[in-house]
């Protein structure tokens, strides 16, 4: 690079063009004296809207004048030949403003609030050789014989075939002679040597390496640091994601007791910008669950709960299989798996994925016959029965199982009792008990988590590849700081004189509290025609369950505990859903008093008891969640189970009530009602999720919005949409329908338009933050400008993820009474150190660990308007932790993206049991999201 320039930023909205700005120090070189202070560098050409958020405004910066240049040094010729200028005074001062990956630049030098506290962490500094060390990277291509581009549709399948080539890839990178090479799963190839070209071909392959450009390892290169680290053990092993498994060194494999399912226990690790610039990686444990090697027939009966093989109808399959990939076991597979394995390939071998179940038998379906069995079977079609006793000599011991389809569109029909599942694909944790083994499985006390941390902190970073590129991985940070912010009081009654509930139980702070003594809910609900539904169970239990005079003495309990509160329960008869049509008088609410493993049942159960409900669509059996269900045409569901102080908080949310409101301190002492956020001017609060399908189902995703109208976190308003499968991102026309509509919803409540809209987001990655800001944000700004031309209130838009894998611990001196041995304390915050001190984001720990250790989330703020400090949104951001209102405790997410997420699971649960063709289009969904309007006000999904 020429004298005198620095590299400010780079901004990148795709993987091959980027944007980098530099600013010149022209008294350092005489070629910059007509150039301005601060220049732009494409590497492609092409002309980009950048916004400049933390001005305030809402300034546009336009560049017009482009070229295609390959380094700063002919980008300087080419503005000194020109005597142009591509941005002025201005706009240079605008771009210093532009947030670095998306992420908005701190306002400040970080936050003060809170009691200051030392924590041990999973983060450790990644240190670059001295001087650094030249890298080169190149362009891989696979080709097929003729020179035709290879599609390699998976990172296994890529892997197998780099692996092929591996003795004859290391002598031509001299791995031999101390250069190493690293390979980012597709088609970007790095070597610390250099070779223009090289190419490697065997019999319908070939593989070509071009190289690209060459730098030098030093500074900001996560993601080639994050390549060289994991490398050889992602050469090896299984990867998924950040996560590496070794499918041969588990030894969890019996404790999950589940005969289709096992769990892998592996690490996660990733490298992130921490203060100043400095790499760090981030280490810890991984697990997952997936598919053991199982007949696919015993899979099903397992999961399906068959005591025999029988006949299974096509909807029961269709409810159990997503696309998993098995091996068919009779002649032509097998050979080719040995084959495979004599080649010392690893992965799943000649597999290939379900796509389609026929609902014919296997002496049903007929094709035309294979000329080498015209003399066995001289007509003109032969059965698939046929067809494998005479050309395989197998006889089909189950031929009352439908046939499985493979290939496109299902052509290639195959018996069922001939096919494997191969292991190792992903698997769904489908029942609560499942779910809960899983965590029983993996929660681990704080210290030990710690101490095994440490263990595969070691491992890493000690290889010959990270020698070759001169990395070194050091200890794990033991002494970051941070602070544990105050609690939230929060109020019970009247706002003139409430009663006050802080998080605080006996001097140890759990992040729970109960109903003061006398409180009553701050605005109570008034259920009428509430149906109570008894759905009872099979056994020996049934009679005592349908013990009417025990349940309405229950229910008289409830009342009169609801009463206390303030809540009104107008109950009408019990009513037994047992098998048959009941003609229900359009309850505005239905509680079902249901044993805990029966849920299937009630979905039926409901199914039938509303098919004379609604509109014509319902008159069939579904499967839906009765919630879903219910939603649609009008009437809140609950479950009876829990304790009934529970139970009353989510019957008096779902009557358009409300439980509790925040109370803040105000300077000078005294607590005021409502967020200070919301009370300095009209504000818009929106919580908004995307729920997907199981992975490898192309069923739609749905997205929810939740928006809160008012300061006291207390009327909402939800949108539902359905979406694109397996899109995180949602559409703008949907985005901005969804937020239309609150706006409308909060105009109707207020009177007035807000002001500021404050948007939480959840399950963005880092990798979709440009994304969000060219699709998202900007389908808000084009939801206000429909709303009324000018109209541009203040944007802050924050993403929540909880993935990361970043873990803090309490060291000797920072335990707090009560709290587990080395866990964080609850409202642990982190915003130095392990963070770039550049860009806005914070760790916030908010919740109590009861089982094993704490995980938090990193907030991103992608904008922010109105120039919030750092004490401003991270104090706002644990205050909504308090206030989810189906609990009394503090949780580990904001209470408004808990709302979207289960607004969204909703909608998306109702797929799970739909038809295993997978066709159903968006479009054909959209209507399931149709929300009745009188529920729209409440949280009927909670």
């Amino acid at each position: 690079m020429a004298d005198g320039i620095t590299s400010v930023m780079t901004y990148s909205s795709k993987r091959d063009d980027y944007v980098e700005v530099f600013s010149f120090d022209r008294a350092k070189d005489p070629r910059l004296a007509s150039l301005p202070a601060t220049v732009r560098f494409e590497k492609e050409a092409y002309t980009k809207h950048v916004h400049a958020p933390a001005l305030g405004g809402q300034a546009e910066i336009e560049f017009e004048q482009r070229c295609d240049c390959k380094s700063a040094e002919k980008f300087v010729e080419h503005m000194k030949g020109s005597q142009r200028c591509l941005i002025g005074a201005e706009a240079a001062q605008r771009l210093q403003q532009w947030p670095r990956g998306g992420v908005a630049l701190r306002p400040d030098g970080g936050g003060t609030l809170g009691k200051p506290v030392r924590l041990f962490s999973n983060f450790s500094p990644v240190r670059v050789r001295e001087g650094g060390v030249e890298v080169h990277q190149y362009s891989l291509a696979y080709l097929k014989g003729e020179g035709e581009e290879l599609e390699l549709r998976t990172t296994q399948r890529r892997r197998d075939v780099l692996l092929e080539f591996k003795d004859n890839i290391d002598v031509a990178f001299g791995v031999r002679e101390g250069a190493a090479w690293v390979w980012d799963g597709d088609k970007i190839f790095i070597s610390t040597r250099r070779i223009d070209s090289l190419s490697m071909e065997r019999p319908g392959l070939k593989l070509t390496w071009q190289y690209a450009r060459s730098l030098r390892l030093e500074g900001d290169h996560r993601e080639v640091y994050d390549l060289v680290l994991r490398h050889e053990q992602s050469m090896m092993f299984k990867a998924v994601g950040k996560a590496i498994f070794n499918p041969d060194r588990q030894t969890w494999r019996d404790r999950f007791q589940n005969l289709n399912k096992t769990l892998w226990l592996g690490h996660r690790q990733s490298v992130v910008r921490g203060e100043g610039g400095t790499p760090m990686l981030l280490v810890d444990k991984a697990v997952t669950c997936v598919l053991r090697p199982v007949k696919l027939i015993e899979f099903l009966c397992v999961e399906l709960g068959l005591r025999q093989h029988r006949k299974l109808s096509t909807q029961e399959l269709a409810a159990e299989l997503r696309k998993p990939k098995v091996l068919a076991d009779y002649a032509e597979w097998s050979q080719r798996w040995e084959e495979h394995k004599r080649k010392g390939k690893s992965g799943i071998g000649p597999s290939r994925p379900l796509t389609d179940v026929s609902d014919k038998l296997p002496r049903e379906h007929f094709f035309e016959t294979p000329q080498e069995l015209r003399q066995q079977h001289p007509a003109a079609e032969i059965s698939v029965q046929d067809f494998f006793r005479l050309r395989y000599g197998i006889e089909l011991k189950h031929p009352e199982l439908v046939l499985v389809g493979f290939g496109k569109g299902g052509r290639n029909l195959v018996p069922m009792e001939l096919c494997d599942f191969v292991g190792g694909e992903a698997a769904r944790l489908a029942t609560a008990d499942e779910r809960s083994k899983l965590v029983k499985e993996t929660s681990q006390p704080p210290a030990q988590r710690l101490e095994e941390i440490r263990t595969l902190q070691r491992d890493v970073g000690r290889d010959a590849t990270c020698r070759a590129f001169g990395l070194e991985v050091g200890p794990l940070l033991d002494n970051v700081p941070g602070r544990v912010l105050p609690v939230m009081s929060l109020g019970y009654g009247p706002e003139n004189n409430p009663r006050v509930a802080i998080p605080e139980a006996g001097g140890k702070f759990r992040g729970n509290w109960r109903t003061p003594p006398g409180a009553t809910y701050i605005r109570p609900g008034n259920v009428q025609r509430c149906v109570v539904g008894l759905f009872p169970p099979s056994g020996k239990d049934h009679q005592h369950f349908l013990d009417v005079g025990g349940l309405q003495r229950g229910l008289s309990g409830l009342i009169a505990d609801a009463g206390k509160l303030g809540l009104n329960l107008d109950f009408g008869p019990l009513v037994r859903l047992e098998g048959r049509e009941v003609r229900l008088q359009d309850p505005s609410l239905l509680m079902c008093l249901r044993d805990t493993s029966s849920a299937e049942e009630v979905e039926q159960e409901l199914a039938r008891a509303f098919g004379e409900l609604g509109d014509n669509a319902w008159q069939h059996p579904i499967r839906a969640t009765n919630k879903a269900l219910c939603s649609r045409i009008g009437i809140a569901v609950q479950h009876c189970k829990g304790y009934w102080s529970n139970l009353l908080d989510k019957l008096n949310l779902k009557a358009l009530g409300t439980n509790y409101y925040p109370l803040c301190e105000v300077p000078g002492g005294g607590l005021q009602p409502g967020l200070q956020l919301l009370r300095e001017c009209p504000t818009l609060l929106l919580g908004c999720d995307v729920h997907h399908a199981a992975p490898g189902s192309s069923r739609p995703s749905y997205g929810a919005l939740v928006g809160t109208v008012d300061k006291f976190f207390s009327s909402h308003y939800t949108e539902v949409r359905a979406m694109t499968g397996r899109q995180e991102c949602i559409p703008v026309d949907d985005m901005q329908s969804m937020v239309r509509e609150q706006l409308k919803a909060f105009y109707r409540y207020n009177g007035i338009p807000p002001q500021r809209i404050i948007c939480y987001r959840d399950g963005v990655a880092h990798n979709q933050f440009e994304e969000v800001h060219e699709v998202e944000i900007h389908a808000i700004e084009r939801a206000c400008h429909a709303i009324e031309q000018g109209y541009q209130p203040q944007i802050v838009f924050i993403v929540e993820q909880k993935g990361g894998g970043a873990r803090f611990f309490a060291n000797e001196n920072g335990r707090v009474p009560g709290q587990q041995m080395g866990n964080q304390p609850p409202l642990t915050v982190v915003d130095t150190v392990v963070v770039d001190e550049s860009t806005f984001s914070f760790h916030l720990t908010p919740h109590h660990g009861m089982k094993g250790t704490s995980r938090g989330n990193l907030y991103s703020v992608l904008r922010n308007d109105p120039n919030l400090s750092s004490d401003d949104l991270q104090r706002f951001t644990s205050q909504l932790c308090h206030l989810f209102q189906r609990c009394k405790k503090i949780v580990s997410k904001v209470a408004p993206n808990y709302n979207a997420h289960l607004a969204a699971e909703m909608w998306g649960l109702k797929e799970e049991r739909e038809s295993f063709s997978d066709t159903a289009s968006v479009s054909s969904d959209a209507a399931a999201c149709d929300v009745h309007e009188r529920l729209k006000t409440r949280l009927f999904y909670t």
